[in-house]
């Protein structure tokens, strides 16, 4: 792919972090700012041999879970500054996910963290609020005896 080059992109899922995952001509294209199953528009930004990452023109075909964000910074300052990298607010990489369909990505991701050591027995807990809730998470583990 060449850089500063408009494709369109279908995103098949999302990594951790927030950034969409797609293919063009068999290689991985890395997007910020998208959810699952969306059509976008987007503009190649960077190369390396293992993948290409883009930034998002235009979303064509939005998924029925697209909300607006309420992070003014992300949001406000994508682009703004003029570099041809976006900014990166870290807690605000979901801000245009409806909050079930966040759950429901961040769970998928944390099943797949743990796929190779153990299998989920329930959902995480939402929160209440789903905005300024915490910045951090404490794991607690128990092994089949019930010891920490």
């Amino acid at each position: 792919m060449i850089v500063d080059a408009d494709v369109e992109l279908q995103i098949s899922s999302v990594a951790y972090g927030g950034v969409g995952i797609a293919k063009n001509l068999g290689k991985i294209v890395m997007i910020p700012d998208v959810l699952p199953g969306e059509v976008i528009l987007g503009r190649i930004i960077a190369e390396s041999k293992a993948y290409s990452r883009a930034v998002v023109k235009a979303v064509l075909q939005p998924s029925p879970h697209r909300i607006e964000g309420d992070c003014i910074i992300h949001s406000g300052l994508s682009m703004a500054s003029g570099s041809s990298v976006p900014a990166r607010v870290p807690g605000c990489v979901y801000q245009c996910f409806s909050y079930p369909e966040e759950l429901r990505v961040k769970n998928l991701q944390l099943s797949d963290f743990l796929k190779d050591i153990c299998e989920l027995s329930a959902d995480p807990r939402p929160s209440p609020c789903h905005l300024n809730y915490r910045n951090k998470i404490t794991l607690h583990v128990q092994d089949d005896m019930g010891m920490v």
